[in-house]
């Protein structure tokens, strides 16, 4: 069946324009949902206080390493020095004096004690935005295009972003966080996609290599490290991705796409354009046309797909069912871990620097070994590191020698952790190559939606070390085990082209729209019986 990579053989599968419009997309969509995503770990801290209105509580020092001031629970405090916090502390005091090392909006609207809670509850609300968006731009995106959805995503991000810096009262900015997370969502699902479908099946791994992530985590960690101040840090963050605006003229829509609507001049055009950048001679187009549309009799260009059809044959559902509890446990692992580290000696900045840069690993792995070894292998062989990390974890803990081997326990998780990411990337691109271009968003969509479901319960994670210390690293074993068993029941994508037709629907789910393809299908074999009469 012809598709669109039969065009890319012949025009190029990578070239400087491909390669040009990959790197631009994945920095417009990688630098605003890193950002995003991120910010609240420095931005919801508690730098530590004292009781203001009672002296002899606490001690009145700036510095965020005193003993004496107090803290609520939180991603950078827990890093800090131990504290010694007074169980009274909270009933005495009715205002509070926060450490000057940095603002927060802790410090803004005084987010501790009976209100501790809210900085946390916040972020949930944004990881909750994330679940909502992730069917929604799932399903933008294949109605309209790639790149409408995308630039909507990463410009509505921007402007919800400078509006926070401007929150009167932490409701306001919980709502803004709320529709962060919705177009968060929308950089990821839609931009994670649009990349890859310039590329031909050799290279559709080459996005995950540039290493953007991690860069761009780093430079939020400087940023943060310099600006103090948590509005002057949320508008550095935000306002960046208004200039993506400027790629608008230099992106064309995705040709994939475009084939599955019909639109074959706005695809001519572009395989003319990567033919005369890759110095090769213009295809046939008007063969390939008249190819694709005796090999798809049935297609409908401009049909309208939904959620409904990521099962509509059983391979499709097995599949959409598989991917969607790989990324709800691939998330629940990552986050759960990263809530259950044990506090880390040494500056905070530091610790944090050394454990984004080594998400560097990452895309040097990826330079070869989807390529050389297939992207389910790779996938498999990551979810079994990570089991086989945790393991030792375990033994740890039975044995009573945690205090001991806190060093030991850190790197095994470490390297759990970032085997879970590597089968993260590896899958998404597995499973970018098992849909077919008419319906490929709507799966990635709908499968991120369980993965934020993890997100949402990762913290529950850390809230049952409570009960026994080493629960989180026998669910994460457990689950990636599992995670492994199931990722052996798709096939393997290696150098396959992207399907661009939806199949057939093989089964009734009893929508409207099946039953009306019910009705044609019959009526089309009817009149092939009477012409064959």
């Amino acid at each position: 069946m012809a598709q669109f990579d039969d065009l890319l053989l012949e025009v190029g599968e990578i070239g400087w324009y491909q390669i040009a419009l990959t790197l631009i997309i994945g920095i417009g969509w990688e630098l605003s949902a890193a950002w995003t995503m991120m910010i609240m770990i420095f931005i919801g801290t508690d730098p530590g206080w004292i009781c203001a209105d009672n002296t002899t509580i606490g001690n009145d020092s700036s510095t965020i390493a005193t003993p004496s001031l107090h803290y609520t629970d939180s991603p950078l405090s827990n890093l800090s020095a131990p504290t010694v916090k007074k169980p009274d502390a909270c009933d005495v005091c009715s205002s509070y004096e926060f450490s000057k090392e940095f603002t927060s909006i802790v410090t803004e609207w005084e987010l501790v004690c009976e209100h501790g809670f809210i900085s946390d509850t916040i972020t949930s609300v944004q990881m909750a935005g994330v679940f909502v968006g992730s069917l929604l731009f799932g399903q933008l995106s294949d109605l309209f295009g790639r790149k409408k959805p995308h630039f909507l995503a990463i410009v509505g991000g921007s402007i919800i972003g400078v509006a926070q810096a401007f929150a009167t009262s932490w409701v306001v900015f919980a709502v803004c966080r709320f529709c962060s997370g919705v177009f968060t969502a929308g950089t990821i699902v839609v931009g994670g996609l649009y990349g890859i479908e310039y590329l031909g099946p050799k290279y559709r791994h080459i996005p995950m290599t540039f290493g953007l992530w991690t860069s761009f985590s780093l430079l939020l960690l400087a940023f943060a490290y310099f600006i103090r101040n948590w509005r002057h840090l949320l508008l550095v963050a935000s306002a960046p991705g208004l200039a993506v605006v400027a790629s608008w003229w230099f992106l064309p829509e995705s040709p994939r796409w475009l084939l599955s609507q019909g639109r074959y001049k706005e695809v001519t055009s572009i395989v003319k354009r990567i033919a005369k950048s890759n110095k090769k001679p213009e295809p046939d187009m008007g063969k390939f046309i008249k190819e694709y549309e005796s090999q798809t009799p049935n297609a409908e260009h401009g049909v309208k797909y939904g959620y409904w059809d990521l099962f509509r044959t059983p391979t499709l559902a097995k599949q959409t069912l598989i991917f969607c509890f790989s990324w709800f446990c691939m998330s629940l692992i990552s986050y759960g871990a990263v809530f259950n580290v044990k506090n880390l000696p040494g500056n905070k900045f530091v610790n944090m620097a050394v454990n984004f840069a080594i998400g560097y690993f990452l895309p040097i792995a990826l330079l070869g070994l989807p390529r050389w070894f297939g992207r389910k292998t790779i996938t498999i062989a990551s979810f079994l590191i990570a089991a086989v990390s945790f393991i030792p974890i375990l033994v740890i803990y039975i044995i009573g020698k945690s205090e001991e081997l806190w060093v030991l326990i850190i790197v095994l998780t470490t390297i759990g952790t970032t085997a879970v990411g590597m089968a993260w990337q590896v899958f998404v691109l597995l499973k970018l190559e098992t849909y077919p271009t008419a319906i490929r968003n709507i799966g990635i969509g709908f499968s991120s939606m369980f993965a934020r479901i993890g997100g949402i319960l990762a913290p529950q994670m850390a809230y049952f070390s409570t009960f026994w210390k080493p629960i989180p690293f026998v669910i994460s074993g457990i689950l990636a085990v599992a995670c492994a068993v199931v990722t052996y029941l798709l096939k393997e994508t290696k150098n396959k082209v992207l399907i661009d037709t939806v199949p057939d629907r093989e089964w009734c789910l009893c929508c409207s729209r099946n039953n009306m393809d019910d009705t044609r299908n019959d009526a089309n074999e009817l009149v092939s019986k009477v012409s064959s009469v």
